[in-house]
């Protein structure tokens, strides 16, 4: 009855959300390069944590451009 009529429509509702995910990913990998930035401009680079946590951010932020999960 209606119950089964609703569940057939809803299933066949899709969404694509393939550019809004795009571009949230983006969003959130130039957040995380701004945080490299920060860190370059309050550490000036001159200590090796320094120095990892900014290669570790860049490792990052390529992983959202490539769409791996962290």
């Amino acid at each position: 009855g209606m119950l089964d009529a609703f569940f057939i429509l809803r299933d066949s509702i899709r969404v694509d959300t393939t550019a809004t995910d795009a571009f949230l990913t983006e969003v959130q990998a130039q957040g995380v390069e701004s945080a490299i930035n920060t860190v370059i401009a309050m550490m000036n680079h001159q200590h090796p944590v320094t120095s990892k946590a900014i290669d570790i951010l860049r490792v990052h932020a390529y992983q959202l451009r490539k769409g791996v999960q962290s």
